[in-house]
Formats: structure tokens, sequence, C-alpha cells
């Protein structure tokens, strides 16, 4: 389950300096948010799949094939798929929830194709790690908090799984580890969010490293986790 808010779906739209927002995406539907000033030209092109606007804000009159259409707070206008249709003669500054069914460009071939063949949708990253067994056998004569510190500031290499993900230790202390990430595009799950397993990740890491906080000597620690999520994080990142 995903709950918004209109206000902070807004101020995302905002920070990232794009007319249109998408907050969310399945295979069957994607909504998004759009705003408009008064006077704008709306830039928009037609779309291969059937779209619903409903109007929370402003006046305009939207285009839909060769009929003008006057819209206002509380207007619902359906366009269907493959009609030509935008904004015009904004009067008042103009926000918009738009659904598209099914998801936004899921039925365009021509970008899936460039999908696959275009460079700029294309991602690469590599990952370097260091041997993970100067650390174990270093962890041999530390204790649990020695240990931990030793890697927080440099003196022995990061696990390779923090090197993967970006995770480091932010503070440590008897009994409490902070872990940090910088969520970032390879994160993200194919509905446009910080990937579950990353929380997951992040949770067990703290809690085993509390554990081992505590001990006289670095011994690994096991634990149940058992989590819930109730907020995500959106697409809002810059690829890593």
């Amino acid at each position: 389950m995903n709950a918004f808010t209109l206000t902070k779906l807004l101020a995302t739209r905002e920070h990232l300096g794009d007319l249109y927002h998408e907050f969310l995406r399945v295979p069957s539907m994607c909504a998004g948010v759009c705003q408009l000033t008064a006077g704008a030209t709306d830039p928009q092109e037609q779309h291969t799949e059937d779209e619903l606007y409903y109007i929370v804000q402003g006046k305009a009159l939207l285009k839909v094939g060769n009929e003008d259409i006057p819209v206002e707070p509380g207007s619902l206008v359906f366009v269907a798929a493959h009609i030509e249709h935008r904004f015009h003669t904004i009067t008042e500054d103009l926000t918009a929830h738009v659904f598209f069914a099914p998801a936004e460009c899921s039925l365009d071939t021509r970008e899936k194709e460039a999908s696959i063949s275009d460079p700029q949708f294309r991602r690469e990253r590599s990952v370097t790690w260091q041997d993970p067994r100067v650390a174990a056998e270093a962890s041999q004569t530390m204790s649990g908090l020695e240990l931990i510190k030793a890697i927080q500031v440099g003196e022995l290499p990061a696990p390779p799984i923090a090197e993967l993900i970006g995770m480091w230790v932010a503070e440590a202390s008897e009994g409490r580890v902070v872990i940090a990430i910088e969520p970032a595009e390879h994160h993200y799950s194919n509905l446009g969010m910080v990937h579950g397993g990353i929380a997951a990740t992040l949770l067990d890491t703290a809690m085993g490293l509390a554990v081992v906080s505590m001990l006289p000597a670095a011994l690994p620690a096991s634990l149940r986790l058992n989590s819930k999520s109730t907020t995500y994080v959106p697409l809002q990142t810059k690829p890593a």
C-alpha cells in the first residue's frame, strides 16, 4: 500500500523542476501531477495509452482532438489513446492529477526499442572492494567495537556488501551503530522507489553491529529481523 499527499507531491515536482511528476507506476496504470502557470504553453504530445485528468486547481481550456473543453477545479476529462490534446488559454495556475492506463509509454514500442539501443537509457556502474579476509583476520585480536571503529575510519576495508550498495558506518559506540546510505538510481525497483531489500539490509547491518559492538571479541551475531514499510522513497535521484 502506498499513500500520498498532494502537498508533498507538488513539493517533489517543484524540486525536480519538471512540469510533470510521476509518483506511482505499476504495469496496469500510473499516476502523476502536472502544473502549468497561467499563460504557459503545454508541450505534451499524444500518448499510446488512455488518460484521465482531474483538475485540482486553476482554469484553462483542454483541446482534445478538434474540441475545446473548459476545465476548472473538479473537472474530470478522459482522453483516449492516440488523440492529440493539450492545455491552452491557461488563465489561472493549473494543477492536475494525471492517470494513465496502462502505464504511460508501456504500449509505445518505439520507446521500448530505443530503451534497448539508445545509450541515454543504459546505465553502467563499477564496484570495487578489498579482500574481506583482511578485516576477518584482523578481527581476531580486536573487540567488536574496535573492529567497527577501524572500518569506520578506514583502517580496515569495508565489507564487500557495503561497497556494493554504498552504505557506511556513520556512528559507532557500545550498543549503538548507525548505518547510512545515499539513495541512488541503482537502488530502485521497477516501481520507481528504493527497493525494500535496501532498507532491510541497513536494519540488519545496524542491528548486527550493535550486538557485535558489545562483545569482547569480534564474533558474528545471529538475529531475527521482521520489518514493515509504510513509506517510500520516490525516484528523484540522479543516476550514480
